[in-house]
């Protein structure tokens, strides 16, 4: 099994090979802070040493968790992407790209403990300059001048001390040990709500069904932190469980009584509303299971937590002392906790008093073998949500993350280095008060109603006095600051800023508070960190592909949803219509063109009743001018048993067949036709093909080729690639599951091709219809119709030809939820045909780019009906735009492009 073996490994590999060199910089913590903290100055050539208190690296993330909590995953980039994309690749390389561990794995934002540990592993090893040292605590710090000099650090096993200079130290732990030793200054519990004018500081109660503060509620500071906890991993998988055999040794059944009052309150049911991902499983409702939060990650596993809402919620308080206490006391803390953990997990499985029918369900969940196998299957990582905060050179509040004035717009940085985004939100501080009936003292429940993304600034990092430091972790916040910047992959990403920065001050000799902010957010920016809440950059394929810009200019004010449609400037063309069934109340749409042989030719489906319908056939016609057109004649065949005279002619059905429109491929001096066939029941049916039939230019007819791809719906003709290849987007016939991909081939043969998905595709939008073209750069960008009507586009970037894509980002390029086609023309500009007007098809729009990135023009082709599938090609000084007129009619607009430049935007300079 890769789980057992990999925990045998990785304790053979508990001391990398160490370097002769002197590190450059010293990281303590093996957090996934620490880990990027390292990578990012490894990679930049600097020595590091990499230390950590435990056998294992990845902290939490390898230590119990088992998903990236993250609400806006555009938010966050750099060696986190990198992070997530191998983990999905791991699943997929594994199980195989349709396999359920890769559904499960959610694009790589959840997995195993044990795979999230040898991704980073791997990680850390493909960078020769990092050592790694585990089974390793720090004992003290050597400061010189404010200056950190030196760190000593002993040996769990052996005792064996070693002192390590440095010339930047990293403090990555979740304790703020480092700088605590360093002498720099920090606090330790809670503010007062007067302190930082923040609402939800200090004592509060707080109802996270309502979002509402509660009576009982004083403001006042305090010394108390939220609970701590173990985040497990447990299987439900029979053949790897490692069920509880007897209770943990101090086990007192009275520390879980208190969830009969929550089962009896109702405390324990449905949330009034609940989000996927949230640790929520609907079979556990009205039950005690609900004192765990269940969230299913690959391979029969699930991520659970303890559920901090009923009030008998056992953890908190049990922290008391954790954070100043020495090692031996800190030990006794986390046995503690592991215990009440088990306690609960044997509780709900063995007492006698818990309904036979919640055992059951309880029973279902084991600690897996596979997982901490050399711990007894049971994490090793405290959940440390909060310890120590520094304070430094700025300190991060509640108004930083949910803005303040009058239109709460958070609150910009000039030397922002990491956007934050999840949600305020604290575990407990106090266990059960007498007359607590709704919630436990100090817990804020995922206060996403406030929560914004946040620019966080680089001084947050740097403690006031103490010099050659930098605190990526147990940064400077308020409490409910920290509420919301704690989470891991917002760490990752303080984690590369400070590799980055410590490398910087190296280069530069200075100290870390010196370094120049400007410079490092350059390099920040060129390796995928996300800088900006709003991401205001323009858009770059490697540096930027997360930027929302995509309609930029003097004309456009505010909202693009507010532009006046109907008043852009008209482009002038000629008009025609190629054929009309609106009489016959017939069906012509999926329109397309092209110049072979002298000729235009256009193809469109020509079906009975609306779309998509059993019958439905393809049909085309030639034209020597694109304006005067031949009458149609029937391309593809009648589809199988689906004709005039069938009983299911004009239905929708899974015994029906219908052909569907999908473009002309000119390949090696021949005409082919792409048609998909399948089922007619919905979009698409399991039988779903991707045919290609080859024009006989002497009497202009087609002959099938058969199936170029199986299961596979393409939005527009294949293009070629800088490899020489074919591209072409594919839907699978369960695409609004499995999502959008590319084809990339058709070179050896017409039915040879890899497909590539687009992550995020599916869980991030509805995505539908993609459309993409080669940037000048040669790297491509795809975009796609949001189908939840989001009304904007949106973007991803492929810089390895097709093979990989950034996650798909919504734009600012307004849409009606429609298809879209462009082309770059001869002279270098890109335009995009769309319905740009949010609220209906009308009209169709040009659109002009420079660079195929930022659109700045805008022009009227067509309205005043509704008008949608377009397709455009440019042909002796011409372009040509084929669309559909309500689903009825298939017409050309021609277009000199001298017109082009003929059409100025109102507003624009």
């Amino acid at each position: 099994m890769f789980c057992r073996f990999l925990a045998s490994l990785i304790c053979l590999l508990s001391t990398t090979t160490l370097h002769a060199a002197k590190p450059d910089v010293v990281v303590i913590g093996g957090t996934p802070g620490g880990i990027t903290a390292a990578i990012a100055a490894g990679r930049a050539g600097r020595n590091v040493t990499l230390v950590e208190y435990h056998d294992h690296v990845g902290g939490m993330m390898t230590g119990g968790l088992g998903k990236s909590d993250i609400e806006h995953r555009e938010m966050v980039g750099g060696i986190f992407n990198e992070y997530i994309a191998r983990v999905r690749e791991h699943y997929v390389r594994t199980y195989g790209r349709d396999h359920e561990n890769v559904k499960k794995c959610r694009d790589g934002y959840y997995y195993e403990p044990s795979v999230a540990e040898a991704v980073l592993e791997k990680m850390l090893r493909e960078v020769p300059t990092i050592t790694v040292l585990k089974g390793w605590r720090l004992k003290s710090a050597t400061v010189t001048d404010n200056r950190l000099v030196a760190v000593e650090i002993v040996n769990r096993k052996s005792d064996e001390l070693r002192t390590l200079k440095a010339k930047v130290f990293i403090d990555a732990t979740y304790e703020g040990d480092l700088y605590a030793a360093a002498g720099a200054k920090f606090r330790i519990g809670r503010e007062s709500r007067e302190e930082f004018n923040e609402p939800h500081a200090g004592v509060i109660y707080f109802d996270y069904q309502n979002k509402t503060i509660l009576p009982g509620t004083t403001g006042a500071a305090d010394d108390r932190l939220p609970a701590y906890t173990y985040r497990l991993c447990l299987t439900t998988d029979p053949a790897n469980a490692h069920p509880l055999t007897e209770p943990p040794a101090d086990y007192d059944r009275t520390n879980y009584l208190g969830y009969f009052d929550d089962l009896k309150a109702g405390r324990l049911d449905a949330p009034k509303s609940y989000k996927p991902g949230r640790g929520y499983n609907p079979a556990h409702f009205g039950t005690l299971v609900r004192a765990l939060s269940v969230t299913e990650i690959p391979n029969n596993k699930s991520d659970v937590n303890i559920n901090p809402r009923p009030l008998g919620f056992p953890f908190p308080e049990e922290n008391a002392g954790y954070v100043e206490g020495d090692d031996e006391t800190r030990q006794r803390i986390r046995a503690r906790h592991r215990n009440l953990a088990l306690g609960l997990l044997w509780f709900l499985q063995n007492d006698d008093e818990v309904p036979a029918a919640h055992r059951k369900l309880a029973n279902q969940l084991h600690l897996a073998k596979d997982e901490f196998a050399d711990n007894g299957h049971f994490p090793f990582q405290l959940y440390v949500r909060e310890a120590r905060r520094l304070i430094g050179e700025y300190t991060l509040t509640e108004h930083d993350i949910t803005g303040d004035g009058q239109d709460n717009t958070p609150r910009h940085h000039d030397d922002s280095i990491a956007v934050g985004e999840f949600p305020i939100d604290s575990f407990p501080c106090r266990k059960r008060q007498p007359g607590d009936t709704i919630v436990l003292e100090g817990y804020l429940g995922m206060l996403d109603h406030i929560t914004r993304p946040y620019e966080i600034p680089y001084r947050i990092m740097i403690p006031q006095t103490i010099d050659g430091l930098i605190v990526p972790v147990a940064a400077s916040t308020t409490h409910v600051g920290f509420s919301s910047i704690r989470m891991e992959p917002t760490w990752m990403a303080l984690g590369q800023a400070a590799g980055a920065a410590a490398d910087l001050a190296v280069e530069k000799n200075v100290a870390p508070r010196a370094v120049p902010v400007e410079q490092l957010q350059d390099r920040l920016a060129q390796r995928g960190q996300v800088l900006r809440h709003s991401t205001v950059a323009a858009p770059h394929p490697k540096d930027n592909p997360l930027s929302p810009v995509m309609l930029k200019a003097d004309w456009v004010l505010g909202d693009p949803h507010t532009i006046d449609f109907a008043k852009l400037p008209r482009i002038k063309s000629q008009h025609t219509v190629v054929n009309d069934v609106r009489k016959s109340k017939g069906v012509n749409q999926h329109n397309y063109l092209v110049h072979h042989g002298g000729k235009y030719w256009a193809m469109w489906s020509d079906g009975p009743g609306v779309e998509d319908r059993v019958g439905q056939r393809v049909k085309f016609a030639t034209s020597p001018d694109g304006l005067k057109w031949s009458a149609p004649k029937f391309l593809t065949p009648i589809p199988p048993n689906s004709g005039p005279d069938s009983e299911h002619y004009n239905t929708r059905t899974t015994e029906g067949w219908r052909w569907i429109s999908r473009g002309f491929w000119q390949r090696d001096g021949e005409l082919l036709a792409l048609a998909s066939l399948d089922e007619a029941a919905g979009f698409f049916g399991p039988g779903l093909e991707l045919h290609a039939f080859r024009l006989n230019p002497d009497d202009e007819t087609w002959e099938d080729q058969g199936v170029i791809y199986d299961n596979a719906i393409n939005n527009f003709p294949p293009q070629k690639i800088p490899t020489g290849q074919w591209m072409m987007s594919r839907r699978p016939y369960n695409y609004k599951k499995a999502g959008v991909q590319f084809l990339v081939g058709g070179v050896e043969g017409i039915d040879q091709w890899e497909s590539f998905p687009v992550l995020g595709s599916s869980s991030e939008l509805s995505a539908e219809e993609p459309f993409w073209w080669q940037l000048p750069d040669g790297n491509l960008m795809a975009l796609f119709r949001d189908n939840r009507r989001s009304g904007f586009l949106y973007r991803s970037f492929s810089v390895d030809n097709g093979r990989t894509w950034s996650r798909p980002t919504k734009t600012d390029f307004p849409d009606a939820t429609s298809k879209i086609n462009g082309l770059r023309l001869k002279d270098g500009r890109y335009v995009l045909v769309s319905n740009a007007n949010p609220k209906k098809r009308d009209p169709l729009v040009l659109s002009i780019s420079d660079d195929g990135l930022v659109f700045n023009r805008m022009g009227y082709l067509i309205g005043g009906r509704r008008i949608d599938y377009p397709h455009v090609i440019e042909q002796d000084g011409h372009l040509l735009v084929a669309f559909s007129g309500g689903k009825q009619s298939v017409e050309v607009l021609k277009i000199r492009l001298a017109d082009l430049d003929g059409f100025v935007n109102e507003g624009e300079e």
